[in-house]
């Protein structure tokens, strides 16, 4: 039974998972930002769809203040 771990599997299925998940992050994130940058504002559309995604809302605000400082607004 050599090279059968049982934390060598559960550490692979985790790290499968977690790729899985930072890509659909990501282009949570992507969405967010080019409907922020086309609306010049955080709408209620850029909420809800952080909202449904679980997306943190304080994200939201750290991308929109991003925005703001690469505009000079």
């Amino acid at each position: 039974m050599a090279g059968h771990s049982h934390s060598s599997n559960v550490k692979y299925r985790k790290d499968r998972q977690n790729e899985k998940l930072s890509k659909l992050r990501l282009q949570i994130r992507k969405k967010l930002e080019l409907l922020i940058r086309q609306e010049n504002k955080i709408s209620e559309k850029a909420l809800s769809i952080a909202r449904e995604n679980n997306f943190p809302k304080e994200k939201v605000y750290q991308i929109w203040e991003k925005i703001k400082k690469e505009m000079g607004l």
